[in-house]
Parts: structure tokens; C-alpha cells; sequence
């Protein structure tokens, strides 16, 4: 064990000269602005996109409920003008029973006399 020899071998460091080095951190500064410009841009487009999206939906909505309501009130028209004709026709109906019968009696009445 007292030959043993032990050695570390180190990759030596690549040297860069100043202008090297500014242009590197420039252009990673660079890099790293536009992404983060790129981050916000879209960030704010999703935040648009879904306050867009939830405007249109809440007049979607309103629409379609007043539509609806709007609906609601001409069926309720139509049935209260259907109820009051059908009321309309029972009560002639009736005029024209009591009507027939009288002239039935009368006709009995004139073959009776005959």
C-alpha cells in the first residue's frame, strides 16, 4: 500500500477573453428578456382569452334568457287566447243544443197539433 500512487486528473478550464465573455452574457441577457417578454405576452393573452370567453358567456346566458323569457310569454298568449276561443265555441255550442231542442219541441209540438 505505500506504492500506490493516487492522482487526480483535472480537465484544465477553457480560458475566454473578455469580449468572449461580455458577448456570451449578452446574448444569454438577451435570450432570457425574450423569453420573459414572450411569458408575459402570452400570459396576458390567456388572461384576455378567458376574460373574453367569460364575457361572451355571460351574454350568451342573457340572451338566451330573454330569449326564453320572451318565449314563455307568447306561449302564455297563445294559450290564454286558445282557452278563451275554446270557452267561446263551448258556450255556442251549447246555444246551438238549447236551439235545436226548442226547435225539435216545436216541431213536436206543430205534428202533435197536426
Amino acid at each position: 500500500m505505500l506504492g500506490k500512487v493516487t492522482c487526480r486528473l483535472v480537465k484544465p478550464a477553457e480560458t475566454k477573453s473578455k469580449t468572449d465573455w461580455d458577448h456570451f452574457t449578452w446574448n444569454f441577457s438577451n435570450l432570457a428578456e425574450q423569453q420573459r417578454e414572450d411569458t408575459l405576452r402570452v400570459r396576458h393573452e390567456g388572461r384576455s382569452v378567458r376574460n373574453e370567453s367569460g364575457i361572451q358567456a355571460r351574454w350568451d346566458v342573457f340572451r338566451n334568457n330573454n330569449r326564453i323569457k320572451e318565449r314563455i310569454g307568447e306561449v302564455d298568449t297563445w294559450r290564454v287566447a286558445l282557452e278563451q276561443t275554446v270557452a267561446t265555441i263551448d258556450l255556442e255550442l251549447k246555444k246551438i243544443v238549447s236551439a235545436k231542442e226548442a226547435v225539435e219541441q216545436a216541431i213536436e209540438t206543430k205534428v202533435i197539433e197536426l
